[in-house]
């Protein structure tokens, strides 16, 4: 069996973050790690918690965003907000 795809949720502490937890933290396939852009529950929620980033509107979001990917060896990050789907597709 392959390895298991690194799944980041950002950010993790929205209802659709949450929901992406509930339906996917027991898959064989996927670790998922979330990450917020403000302090709250994803904490709570997520094994793996990755910390904050900054506001998703400031010029240090997307280049903190591809740090904490690579550092992290992740595979996919999941939009759990409209603003990030934005954010990414820039």
């Amino acid at each position: 069996m392959p390895d298991r795809s690194r799944v980041l949720v950002y950010p993790c502490e929205t209802v659709v973050g949450e929901e992406i937890h509930q339906a996917l933290r027991h898959h064989r396939r996927f670790t998922l790690f979330g990450c917020a852009n403000r302090p709250g529950g994803g904490r709570m929620v997520y094994e793996n918690h990755l910390g904050d980033l900054p506001p998703i509107r400031e010029s240090d979001f997307l280049p903190a965003l591809t740090q904490l990917i690579r550092l992290h060896k992740i595979d996919f990050v999941y939009p759990a907000s409209d603003d990030a789907i934005v954010a990414r597709a820039a």
